[in-house]
Formats: C-alpha cells, structure tokens, sequence
C-alpha cells in the first residue's frame, strides 16, 4: 500500500514506498515504514566535549534542530507519555512499561535518558556518540550503539486484520532497542477488550505517520477485522 506524502525533514514531497513485509510464523505480516532521518542542527555544532542537555531546552526546537530521533522521542515519552507503553518486545520477552506523566528527558553523548520511578532509568543511544572525556569511543562501536533505524510497525492477521500498531527503534547492529506500543482501536485505555472497535484509537498512529512520514491521508480502516480481541 501506498499512501501521498508531503513535504518533511529529510524526505520531499512524493509518493511513499510500499512498506516493507516481514512475514511472521503464524501467517500474520508486519508492515514496516522506516522513518527518514535528519540528524539536527542542534547536535552538530555541538561543542567538545558534549555537554548535558535537558529536556526543557529542548523543548520548543524543530525537528531539523534537535533531529529526527529525539524529536519522535520527545512526542512519546513527553506529549503522548500517557498514551503509549514501551519495552523491549522479542519472541519470548514483551515489557510492556508506561509512564505516570511526560518524563523529564536529558541527552550527553548521544544517550537519551529516561527516568522511571528513582531510581529507575534507562537509555538510548539515539545520537551523535563519541565517548567522553578520555574515554573516546571507537567509531565502529558508536555506529553500532546509535539508533539507526526507526519505522512504523503495523501487524496485519490474513484472516482478522490488523492487531497492533508500533514504533521500532533498531541499533546499528540490526538489534531492538525499544519498540513503543501505540494504542489500538480493540483495548480501551486500561487496556480491556472492547466489543466494538474504537477507530478514534488511531488517532496518534495516524498524526506520527502525518508528521514523520509526510502521509497526507491516514490509512483506510481496516475491510476485516475482529472486534473483541486484543491486539497481539
């Protein structure tokens, strides 16, 4: 499928590409859109050494000044911090995390930090990394740690349609390093089963897909699918 697009940082105006389909054990496919890139004025005239920055001045800068990654990590864990759960999610092991309000974030080094409950945190390499003070990092090594992918992640059953809708971030070895769980028209807020769709749900899948993606129209609602269930 594809969708019109506009103008956005880091991808003129034109048609989207066909998404990527990872076919999946059980029949279903992901449909995977990468998100392009602007890596942010903010961060290459950065000085030597890095400097710790905080969220809250941060917080007014476009995409081209703080880049692409933090940008799409400020909307989900600040403005939308309610709205989304978050974790690893891997054959075997899904963590599925949600903050209480917008989280406090701050960047040194490239490391986005994101504190849970103190004293709780975590972080991402999300940007330009280079060690600090003696203790450079070797560039083969900061490639690898640093966010290199992000995409829209849409799971699509052959017989009940879609069933969830993520974001993916991957390292630079091809690693998950989070994947954020946006909310689905089948679970209410409080995450129960709901008897009839509310489409309205993908209302934030649609509005990420618009800002990131330049997608000018949201996806069709799904021709099938089966109320009642979780998304999964």
């Amino acid at each position: 499928m594809t969708a019109t697009s506009s103008s956005t940082p880091g991808m003129p105006a034109a048609v989207l590409p066909a998404p990527r389909l990872e076919p999946q054990p059980d029949g279903s496919v992901v449909e995977a859109d990468d998100i392009p890139f602007v890596t942010g004025r903010f961060w290459e005239e950065e000085d030597t050494p890095p400097k710790l920055r905080r969220g809250d001045a941060l917080r007014g800068l476009a995409i081209e000044e703080v880049g692409t990654r933090y940008a799409l990590c400020r909307d989900l864990f600040e403005d939308h911090a309610r709205d989304v759960m978050f974790g690893p999610c891997i054959e075997g092991a899904v963590f599925e995390l949600k903050l209480s309000g917008p989280a406090q974030l701050s960047m040194l080094d490239g490391y986005l930090t994101v504190p849970l409950e103190a004293p709780s945190h975590f972080h991402l390499c999300i940007g330009r990394h280079r060690g600090l003070g003696r203790n450079s990092t070797p560039p083969e090594l900061a490639r690898r740690r640093e966010c290199s992918r992000a995409s829209f992640r849409r799971l699509v059953h052959p017989e009940r349609g879609p069933r969830s809708w993520q974001l993916e971030l991957v390292n630079g070895a091809g690693e998950q390093m989070i994947t954020f769980f946006l909310p689905s028209p089948y679970l209410s807020p409080a995450m129960k089963p709901l008897k009839v769709p509310d489409w309205g749900r993908l209302a934030l899948w649609n509005a990420l897909r618009a800002r990131y993606l330049g997608e000018r129209e949201p996806q069709p609602l799904p021709e099938v699918f089966e109320a009642g269930s979780p998304c999964g």
